[in-house]
């Protein structure tokens, strides 16, 4: 479910009729991923679903650490070669993600209006320039500036 409602985006760009609304919400769902992955923490609707998203992860790291020594375990089991390689590897990942997501729901936040802000607008300028192509590198933009700037309040960690 989005945090940032089809109607609030389709305002935002003066749409009135639902012929691309499929279109629309495809836009809001990725913006909302840029965004948290922007702010490196995910965002919630409310304080109670943040709550239970803590409530939940709190044993992820000892099931993450379980489940990657089995996959350790089990890999070494393997013969030695691509079969090993590419188990170690996928449990190196999985133990990643969570990893990942245990900082992002622990750093969680409750959603914002510069969030919200921030997902219209880049939904709106992804609306009005569809095209990967561009023509006039004099016009070229990134992003438009609103977003990041909304976003880099609350960002976790600054980087690149």
């Amino acid at each position: 479910m989005s945090l940032v409602t089809l109607a609030t985006a389709k305002a935002q760009s003066k749409i009135l009729n639902s012929a691309e609304d499929t279109l629309l919400q495809g836009y809001i769902d990725a913006a909302e991923y840029y965004a948290q992955e922007y702010l490196d923490r995910s965002v919630f609707a409310d304080s109670t679903a943040l709550t239970a998203a803590k409530a939940a992860v709190a044993t992820l790291p000892a099931t993450a650490q379980s489940a990657y020594t089995a996959a350790i375990t089990a890999a070494t089991a393997l013969p030695a070669g691509l079969e090993q390689d590419s188990a170690t590897a996928q449990a190196d990942e999985d133990f990643a993600q969570a990893q990942k997501t245990l900082a992002r729901t622990r750093y969680g936040m409750v959603l914002t209006p510069a969030f919200t802000q921030a997902v219209v607008l880049l939904v709106a300028h992804w609306y009005v320039n569809r095209e990967p192509v561009l023509i006039d590198f004099s016009k070229a933009v990134e992003l438009p500036f609103g977003v990041t700037n909304l976003l880099s309040i609350d960002r976790r960690q600054m980087g690149v």
